[in-house]
């Protein structure tokens, strides 16, 4: 697995940090936002290993063996996307059959395309709720007003999360793709978009819910917990496809 790669321009350090109206902020605050997306990313490649290492279908290579041969081959997948050649020899260096790619696309902000995707994503989940209230009570008002609703309540999600809801949604957006170590194609390749995690933030105390760093941190881990859970459903089915294959034909039944 290669380190998670930062895909996402942070502007403000108050977009993945509580930072208090009371404290100056940092001489150099692009410096501070990079190490903390460093740190993020960094955390977000030990989920995934490590819920990858519990996983019934894979051995991972140790992250720290993965970074000392990337830097041995020049590559510094956690700045630059790397090319089919480099996945390749990577892999042919650590032994490896497979090696996982991510990037990291939304935290706390998120990229503008995905913005407007999740923006049209809402408005045609708000006209599904219309045209299936619609269909049961035989009221195209009814069905205007339910997915008039539905809508302004994804879009509010989603537009205002990025900033103006930023308080209570943390989102994070994980795109990953496994890729052949034998010939470079992509084998699987999933997203994780989680709003927050909710569940999780209550488990903490009071006075840390609001803090941006942990909501955004948590929201994060329940990412990575689905990319894992996504990767292991694809192995699963494969496993399971292949064994049929293998299977020999049962005879008919007269």
């Amino acid at each position: 697995m290669l380190p998670v790669r930062v895909a996402v321009a942070i502007k403000r350090l108050k977009e993945i940090r509580s930072v208090s109206k009371h404290e100056k902020p940092p001489l150099d605050e692009k410096a501070s936002i990079r190490e903390e997306m460093r740190q993020a990313a960094d955390a977000v490649t030990s989920d995934i290993e490590a819920g990858l290492a519990a996983s019934y279908f894979f051995e991972v290579v140790p992250d720290s063996d993965v970074r000392k041969a990337s830097q041995a081959a020049g590559l510094d997948a956690s700045t630059a996307a790397p090319t089919s050649a480099q996945i390749e020899g990577l892999g042919k260096v650590v032994g490896a059959q497979a090696v996982l790619v991510t990037q990291l696309s939304g935290y706390g902000a998120i990229k503008k395309q995905w913005l407007f995707y999740l923006i049209g994503s809402g408005l045609a989940e708000g006209l599904a709720q219309g045209v299936a209230v619609a269909a049961v009570v035989s009221n195209p008002w009814a069905a205007v007003g339910i997915g008039a609703e539905e809508a302004a309540q994804e879009t509010a999600e989603w537009a205002g999360g990025a900033f103006l809801f930023g308080k209570w949604y943390s989102p994070v957006i994980l795109e990953s793709r496994l890729v052949s170590a034998t010939d470079g194609k992509i084998v699987w390749s999933g997203t994780s978009l989680e709003s927050s995690n909710s569940k999780a933030v209550k488990a903490l105390p009071k006075e840390d819910r609001g803090k941006r760093e942990l909501r955004l941190r948590l929201t994060a881990r329940k990412a990575a917990e689905d990319i894992v859970k996504k990767i292991d459903k694809k192995a699963w089915t494969n496993l399971k496809n292949a064994a049929e294959r293998r299977a020999p034909p049962q005879p008919k039944t007269p």
